[in-house]
């Protein structure tokens, strides 16, 4: 079934969280802090149809192109729920959400009000996560544990020699988790850079083990690793998910006063605002 637009033209029936301090931006955003949501894709027919509403001509046309229902619909969701949350950073109507894209395709916002604003969005499998920080690059990626995935075989194709052998020395089901964390810590860290497939994974190299993923250092590109920091986030069961920055400044963290989904009735059901807090490494 497609689904077509309703005439309200936003979401009168939903409030959001707003921030109780002094904002740079919206909802307590400041420069050092990255605000991370995750939500699910999966919505109520009338919870579509209100955010098929906010998209754009041309995002109601790539809807159209998807052959399966349950691909079109998450679409929707994804595109309309990240027109909500914008929306709350730049202070407009989420339908005026003027979303561009760099040379390399990165996402970005269009507008002068908006023009500090970064963010970035992966989803897998019904699952979407945003991360808005300000003045900084950011990446994020989030993958579910696919059984049907040859984790050999693409680590052959797109990891580093260090990366497959780890891999090959790590029996299952720990390789698959392996697998995951690695592809999730790279596509974050291509992601953050901004140049989409023009630097290939094998190039972001990451160390796992029982230690938290690190980022190694690219021999091509001296000292590039000391700018970016990584974290894994809990994204939920059977799925790896991370989060890189540009690490510039002393801290990463998210805000005290915006909760999960629980504690903030407010929010759509499935919205959940992850607090991000950790010291950045020293450069």
């Amino acid at each position: 079934m497609r689904l077509r637009p309703s005439p309200e033209r936003h979401l009168a029936s939903w409030r959001y969280a707003q921030a109780r301090e002094a904002r740079d931006g919206a909802s307590g955003l400041r420069p050092g802090d990255i605000h991370v949501w995750r939500f699910t894709t999966d919505r109520t027919l009338c919870e579509k149809e209100q955010l098929h509403a906010l998209l754009s001509e041309d995002e109601c046309q790539r809807a159209e192109c998807f052959r399966f229902d349950r691909d079109r619909s998450r679409f929707i969701s994804r595109r309309g729920l990240l027109r909500v949350l914008l929306a709350q950073y730049a202070e407009c109507d989420p339908a005026r959400v003027t979303l561009a894209s760099t040379p390399y395709g990165k996402p970005t916002l269009a507008g002068t009000s908006s023009g500090r604003l970064q963010f970035n969005a992966s989803h897998s499998d019904g699952v979407a996560l945003l991360a808005v920080t300000v003045d900084r690059a950011v990446g994020i990626d989030i993958e579910r544990h696919r059984l049907d995935v040859d984790c050999l075989g693409l680590a052959d194709r797109f990891f580093s020699h260090d990366e497959v052998e780890e891999l090959r020395r790590t029996d299952e089901p720990l390789r698959r988790a392996m697998f995951f964390t690695l592809w999730t810590c790279k596509e974050a860290w291509v992601k953050a850079r901004g140049l989409g497939l023009s630097f290939p994974l094998r190039r972001c190299r990451v160390r796992v083990g029982d230690r938290a993923p690190q980022l190694v250092e690219d021999p091509e590109h001296a000292r590039e690793r000391a700018r970016w920091w990584l974290t894994q986030l809990a994204a939920g069961p059977d799925y790896s998910a991370a989060l890189v920055a540009d690490a510039t400044p002393s801290e990463v963290r998210g805000a005290a006063d915006l909760g999960p989904a629980s504690s903030a009735p407010s929010l759509p059901t499935g919205v959940t605002f992850l607090n991000v807090h950790q010291e950045m490494p020293s450069v």
